[in-house]
């Protein structure tokens, strides 16, 4: 329960600093799309797919890949709030903030957020294929991103109704909520599946 309340306050806390330091990039923003008047700011998130000189790639939530330059103007925080760098910014890392679109498409970040590399999972999708020496399954999110996940004798299997079962009740094609970590490995373990249909 404590370790419940210190997140929440962590993340309000995060909150509080991003949206403090956001201001000014929303000011800049602002000036942007009045001096132009095909600019448009907007808020944004996905994960890092490539990181260059002077721009990287993210993957949004439904899939989308977009390139954003990166400027002497791009302003980069933790999610702490504290002054980040393009430097500090690895694939893998979860990004929030604003860009400026141009008239030509030309995505431009002024604010990124970088909330870290994601090291929890829950989702509900499809069971893939299914490795029975590995104790493996793929799985594909209802957003399309496909996962490998892992799993051990502390991973909780269960149907919709609550009932025990084993990995080898999971088959390709079933509906399945998966709650799962990232380990030190580098693997993903699920901690919980459940069959979304009764059997």
């Amino acid at each position: 329960m404590l370790s419940k309340i210190k997140v929440v306050l962590v993340g309000a806390l995060a909150a509080v600093l991003v949206l403090g330091a956001a201001a000014p990039a929303f000011a800049q923003a602002e000036t942007q799309a009045t001096s132009s008047a095909a600019a448009q700011a907007r808020w944004a998130g996905g994960q890092v797919m490539a990181v260059g000189a002077d721009s990287f790639t993210a993957i949004g939530l439904r899939g989308k890949e977009r390139v954003l330059a990166v400027t002497a103007d791009t302003q980069f925080l933790t999610a702490e709030g504290q002054p980040s760098s393009l430097a500090d910014l690895h694939v893998g890392d979860r990004v929030r903030g604003s860009l400026d679109v141009a008239e030509d498409g030309t995505l431009t970040a002024l604010l990124v957020i970088n909330l870290g590399p994601q090291t929890e999972y829950r989702g509900v999708g499809l069971g893939g294929s299914v490795d029975d020496a590995e104790q493996s399954f793929v799985f594909t999110s209802r957003r399309g991103r496909v996962w490998e996940f892992y799993v051990d004798d502390a991973t909780e299997i269960t149907n919709r109704a609550g009932a025990d079962l084993t990995f080898a009740d999971i088959d390709t094609g079933d509906r399945l909520f998966v709650h799962a970590e990232l380990r030190a490995d580098g693997q993903w373990w699920a901690l919980r599946v459940g069959l979304q249909l009764q059997k």
